[in-house]
């Protein structure tokens, strides 16, 4: 008898474990055939990799977009807006440990819930770096204008990303910085600008049902920022909440099991 009850136990606490798997958006599920990226101009709205919805709005009228696209390309040398699909990762280019990866646009406006979640999870990490548009712009004063709208770096100045978990009812909670570009040290050789795939630690944000995402930079003028507001990102982690009907009914069933299992014996 004791020996049954501890195999229930332990059926239990492995079964439990089992309804909270962990999911990663890798974007390795999304197709690009024939064009190295996707923007939204089919005007879906967005995309789903992983458990995760990624938003996207497409302006047909301008030929631009704003929030989330994807992409295979690896040129690291072109400057400017032509080259905004581009993820810096040195020395070749690409998505961290395959082709695809995610990159963000955000030109102005209020922080919204731009990730969506199947329901409530709790982030793991997350794998970033500059685009190659952002990466020339900072450190060689290179957007591809003539003469440049944005400046290059110098002692002081800073490029943040500041990441915002959602409640359910699409709330604001807990947010974590991460600064992309950081020069302010006095020491030169502190300064840097992310040039490869680096991971961060996302736990601190609590269980959150989506994400969104606000770029801030100290080269802001009247207009608003004028560094390009863009960051590439790869292999999101997180780990579904489990619901606690389903953990109450799974173990109600394990338990009606063992009980079944034990009349039968008596009979």
């Amino acid at each position: 008898m004791k020996r049954s009850i501890g195999i229930l136990f332990l059926v239990l606490v492995f079964g439990f474990s089992g309804l909270a798997f962990g999911a990663v958006s890798t974007f390795d599920d999304l197709p690009l055939a024939t064009d190295p990226y996707w923007n939204g101009s089919d005007g879906s709205g967005g995309f789903k990799s992983g458990s995760a919805w990624f938003y996207n709005s497409y302006n047909s009228g301008w030929g631009s977009w704003e929030g989330w696209s994807y992409s295979n390309k690896t040129d690291l040398s072109t400057p400017g807006y032509s080259n905004q699909y581009s993820a810096y990762n040195t020395p070749n280019g690409g998505g961290h440990n395959s082709s695809n990866y995610g990159v963000f646009y955000k030109p102005f406006g209020s922080i919204i819930e731009t990730i969506k979640f199947d329901g409530a999870v709790t982030l793991s990490d997350v794998w970033i770096t500059n685009t190659t548009y952002v990466y020339k712009a900072i450190v060689e004063g290179d957007d591809g204008n003539d003469p440049p709208y944005s400046k290059k770096f110098g002692q002081g100045d800073w490029y943040k990303l500041t990441i915002w978990g959602f409640d359910q009812n699409e709330q604001q909670t807990k947010c974590k910085d991460i600064f992309l570009a950081d020069y302010r040290s006095t020491n030169q050789n502190d300064w840097y600008a992310l040039e490869k795939w680096t991971q961060f630690d996302l736990s601190s944000l609590g269980v959150v049902y989506g994400i969104g995402f606000d770029l801030s930079s100290t080269d802001t003028g009247m207009f608003g920022m004028n560094t390009p507001a863009y960051f590439a990102m790869d292999d999101l982690n997180y780990n579904p909440v489990p619901i606690p009907g389903a953990v109450w009914l799974f173990g109600s069933g394990i338990v009606g099991l063992f009980c079944l299992r034990r009349r039968n014996a008596e009979n």
